[in-house]
């Protein structure tokens, strides 16, 4: 009988530690998650190696004025935009059509357009795939960091926010 009661302990141990962790993931305020701050939306984070992510946060209440990418870690921001706090440039893109839906937000900085993305197409793929693509401004030559691990994404929620680029090939259509 202790073998059983081993079993629903560590049974116990494992979904206990699954509940406490699902925390880790959560994009409301008050919890840190990858670049973003404490008192940030996390709009999209997930690591792209052991020590960098790739981050999408914002403060809700400041609309498009307040959002930013960070791209590194807390010790070693490699990019960071907007840097000097100016307001904008950032762009929703979406589209939609049974088992496939393309989101991306894009924006420009020194000659590269950068697009954190979450593309899905059943016919493709099994599951999402997630991360961001950067590309030089003559678009000849694209470099895909892919997510290592699930993200929270809640891009979605800055559908009404960003307003759309007429230049994405995705176009503008939710």
């Amino acid at each position: 009988m202790p073998l059983l009661d081993n079993r629903a302990l560590a049974l116990w141990a494992l979904i206990s530690g699954v509940l406490a962790c699902s925390a880790c993931y959560s994009s409301d305020l008050g919890s840190p998650i990858g670049n973003c701050q404490v008192d940030e939306q996390v709009y999209f984070s997930c690591p792209v190696s052991k020590q960098r992510y790739v981050s999408l946060c914002g403060n809700p209440d400041a609309g498009k004025q307040g959002i930013y990418y960070r791209f590194g870690n807390k010790d070693n921001m490699e990019l960071e935009f907007p840097s000097n706090n100016e307001a904008g440039g950032f762009f929703y893109n979406s589209y939609h059509r049974p088992r496939a839906e393309y989101t991306e937000v894009a924006f420009h900085q020194d000659g590269y357009q950068y697009k954190v993305f979450r593309h899905y197409d059943a016919d493709l793929d099994e599951y999402p795939r997630y991360g961001v693509a950067v590309a030089d401004s003559s678009g000849n030559s694209e470099t895909v960091v892919p997510c290592a691990s699930e993200p929270v994404n809640n891009l979605s929620e800055l559908s009404g926010i960003l307003p759309c680029s007429q230049d994405s090939a995705l176009g503008c259509g939710e």
